[in-house]
Parts: structure tokens; sequence; C-alpha cells
């Protein structure tokens, strides 16, 4: 099963602001951090929250076209300012140990399919973490997806949603969204699964996409983008 969009140049515009992501981020207390927002979007979303928090936000963002159009919108004095830089998951330009906090939200892990792929993005990750800093990842939840009244009660998501019911794409390890690009989705068991085997980060906290922290099987049974906190070892 393969998109028709291209991930580099997809511009992603998500939207403003995200109670979800304010709630988590305030869990973990990023006033003061040095946060790296991986996948800034045209809108650069995830990277204000932050930035409004109180981090040192560093943005990066395979599409060029999207930086260049958030970067036109931001307004203020330059110290207030997200720095913003081109670059990929896969092999991030920074040292090792360069922040506090890492955040791929809004689904920029499931951009990536392939498990090696994953898996190296994992421990890029783990790299430029400091001991005793922060990832934050977000996933699809076929169970969730399938449960959730939001993608029922919108026409557009209700057809999408018979489609992904009736071709049996909720068993399957991706999916393709509205857009055309082919997604990575699993269980929130397998995630955290995923993470542990690839890296010595430790799963510390699930929340669902109201900000609101549930337990594994919760998150399992009723969250269609559950979020999940990790922590590096000191």
């Amino acid at each position: 099963m393969v998109g028709s969009v291209d991930k580099r140049t997809h511009v992603f515009r998500n939207q403003r602001p995200s109670a979800g992501e304010q709630a988590i981020l305030r869990h973990i207390g990023v006033e003061g951090s040095r946060l790296l927002d991986v996948g800034t979007g045209a809108t650069g979303r995830s990277a204000l929250i932050a930035a409004d928090l109180g981090s040192t936000v560093v943005s990066i963002e395979l599409s060029i076209d999207a930086i260049r159009e958030f970067a036109a919108t931001q307004l203020g004095p330059p110290e207030t300012r997200i720095d913003l830089a081109g670059a990929d998951l896969m092999a991030l330009p920074f040292p090792s140990a360069s922040f506090n906090v890492v955040l791929v939200a809004f689904h920029g892990m499931d951009y990536m399919t392939d498990p090696a792929v994953r898996k190296q993005g994992l421990r890029e990750i783990e790299r430029v973490l400091q001991p005793g800093g922060s990832a934050i990842i977000d996933s699809y939840n076929p169970i969730g997806l399938i449960r959730s009244r939001a993608m029922w009660q919108v026409p557009q998501l209700r057809k999408r949603m018979l489609n992904y019911l009736l071709k049996g794409e909720f068993l399957r390890s991706t999916f393709i969204d509205l857009t055309g690009l082919e997604l990575h989705q699993a269980v929130p068991q397998l995630v955290i699964r995923e993470v542990a085997g690839a890296t010595s980060l430790r799963h510390e906290a699930t929340f669902d996409s109201d900000g609101k922290s549930v337990s594994i099987n919760q998150a399992a049974i009723r969250s269609p983008e559950p979020y999940f906190i990790f922590r590096k070892p000191k």
C-alpha cells in the first residue's frame, strides 16, 4: 500500500491551539527548557505552544515550503522567535544531549512507516536528549479510531471510516489518510514495545488527545490519537 503524496514536500497545516499538547507540556514542565519540535508544519502549532510555555524552541521540518510559510507568519521581537531548520529526524544535525525535550507531535513519527526507519528515528531522539530528558510522541490507534464518535459524525470522515473497516485497513500497520498519505498505526502497547526495543527510553505516562492522563489499556480502547511520554535514564 503506497501513498500518493510525497511526504518530503507535503505541506501540513495543523491548527492551534491544542488543549491536549498544552496539558502534556505543562505536565512535564517545559519552562526554561531547550525543546526540539520535529515537524513544524506550515502553522508551527506545537512549536508555538512550547514557546508560549517558556521553552527555547528549535523546530525542524522536511518540507522547505512549509518552513517558509510558517516563517513568514512569525511576529514579535527576535528573542521570542522560533529557530527553524530544514532537517530530517533520521539524521538530526545536533550534538548529542542537546535538548531537554523532544516533541514529535501530530503524527510526525507516523510519517515513517518502515520499521527500520522508525527505529533509526527513535534512536536519534534518544541521542539528542539529555539524560533525564523527555520525549513526546503521538500515534494513530486503530481501535480508538473505530470507536471515536467524532470520526463517524463528519460525513467525509464517515465515508473514510467505512472503507477503513470494510477493507480491513484497521488490521494493518499502515493506512491511507484523506490527503493520500500513507501513515503508520498501532495500538498503544505496540508503540511502547517498539520504543523499548529500539532505545533505553522508559515509558512514563500516556495521555489522550484532550490531555487527560490515562492508562495504556484505557488509551487502547478509547483514544484514537494517544500521546506517550518517555524518559531518558539519567
